[in-house]
């Protein structure tokens, strides 16, 4: 397999929505899974595809530790084995936070998937009070997409959030 060729897998749900996740392998031996944890996306962003389909549903946990399960397995043979997992596909992770954060509780669990914590990332677009409750409940990592250097550039992304974002975000990286 060529280093870094990226493999999307498609997830039809039982409700008939569609998911994405997309394995990343790298020249580097580590192999990247980005799991959805929602159909569609209340974020808005501009310049997201995602977003622009608004949001349909939060993925259970089950739907979310399903794709890094189905990852492993299906590519198995082509890699060594899957190293890292980001929350970095479909969705806002912290707005299904209560999954999110069951999820990669069972993705870092000596009975579950056995991922490093530092190996596991959640990435967000800035919900501030669920990044305190993410950095309180959770050891795995945390992204935040900053997209724009003020809340006015980001207002005009679209971002249906600002309110002195980056003084907040500042202030959660402080807490």
């Amino acid at each position: 397999m060529e280093p870094e060729r990226m493999l999307q897998i498609l997830f039809s749900l039982e409700d008939a929505s569609v998911i994405e996740t997309v394995v990343i392998p790298s020249a580097r031996g580590r192999t990247t899974v980005c799991v959805s944890s929602q159909v569609g996306c209340a974020m808005n962003c501009q310049f997201c595809f995602t977003g622009r389909m608004g949001l349909r549903k939060h993925l259970s946990t089950a739907e979310i530790v399903e794709q890094a399960v189905f990852a492993r397995k299906l590519f198995s043979d082509e890699f060594d084995t899957i190293t890292n997992v980001v929350f970095m596909g479909m969705g806002e992770p912290l707005h299904n936070v209560d999954n999110v954060i069951k999820a990669s509780s069972i993705m870092v669990d000596e009975q579950g998937l056995q991922f490093s914590p530092r190996k596991v990332t959640v990435s967000t677009s800035g919900l501030v009070p669920e990044i305190k409750r993410f950095l309180n409940e959770s050891n795995c990592d945390l992204a935040v997409s900053l997209n724009a250097t003020t809340d006015e550039v980001k207002f005009k992304f679209g971002y249906s959030i600002v309110v002195k974002w980056f003084d907040t975000i500042m202030l959660c990286c402080i807490y």
